[in-house]
């Protein structure tokens, strides 16, 4: 189970009653040749029936797809996702989610929202068909609408409407090979979120400051540049509006 759930109520997975998500692993080896277009997929039927973003959820499928191309980089390894996808949103709230995707080989990412597939290429519809005026890119009403940001990963949003959907990510990898840029393969993600209504108010995160000793609103600052082989220290704070609830930080490996 991978819900992030108090021990205290337990989801549907351990026979309770919360809104529960499992994660199932299937692993194979399988022996490929040289090729640049390997496409590697899974497909499921069918969704579930509460979704109402999209037209008939129940008759709609899941198709996931990867693609490789081991012929311009024979040693490459597949970025990875770090996070488990489990996005329970609180409705009124701004929630920032990233599906930490990892390249071993440091390779560069570049990531996409999508519609997400119904059945796949050879289905008839290909894509789920999105209704109410949401789409791929905005995939729930937000206010402001929803972002993504194409070097991070990171997808922002503010729902203002208590709603099931699903939305897509696609993550390219790209490599220089003998100077010009190649596409030598992705990884793509189907979730589904779910937006509710919480009493609880979500932490923040204070930026990147080397000063600071605890969590101040005015750094504001997530990004910076260093040399390479050079060091780089700062802390990152965060800060619980409601007052006298734990916090613990975790790094998801990005």
């Amino acid at each position: 189970e991978v819900t992030p759930a108090c021990p205290s109520q337990p989801t549907t997975c351990a026979g309770g009653s919360i809104y529960g998500l499992r994660e199932w692993v299937y692993e194979a080896q399988v022996p490929l040749p040289s090729c640049s277009d390997w496409v590697m997929s899974y497909s499921l039927c069918c969704r579930n029936p509460p979704i109402n973003t999209i037209s008939g959820p129940s008759n709609a499928g899941i198709w996931i797809s990867s693609t490789l191309n081991n012929l311009d980089a024979p040693c490459n390894s597949s970025p990875s996702f770090s996070n488990p996808p489990v996005t329970i949103v609180c409705q009124g709230q701004t929630f920032c989610f990233n599906h930490g995707a990892i390249d071993p080989d440091g390779d560069s990412l570049v990531y996409s929202l999508v519609t997400p597939y119904d059945g796949g290429p050879s289905s008839s519809p290909v894509y789920v068909s999105y209704v109410g005026g949401n789409s791929a890119t905005q995939p729930l009403p937000s206010n402001p609408p929803v972002s993504l940001d194409i070097n991070t990963g990171d997808i922002c949003m503010t729902p203002t409407q208590n709603v099931i959907t699903v939305m897509a990510v696609l993550v390219e990898e790209w490599r220089k090979i003998n100077g010009v840029q190649v596409k030598i393969g992705s990884v793509y993600r189907d979730i589904q979120v779910n937006v509710i209504t919480c009493t609880n108010t979500l932490p923040v995160l204070g930026g990147m400051n080397p000063q600071s000793t605890q969590y101040n609103p005015n750094d504001t600052v997530y990004q910076t540049t260093i040399c390479l082989g050079s060091s780089v220290n700062f802390g990152v704070y965060p800060f619980d509006p409601d007052g006298s609830q734990n916090l613990s930080l975790t790094w998801n490996n990005g």
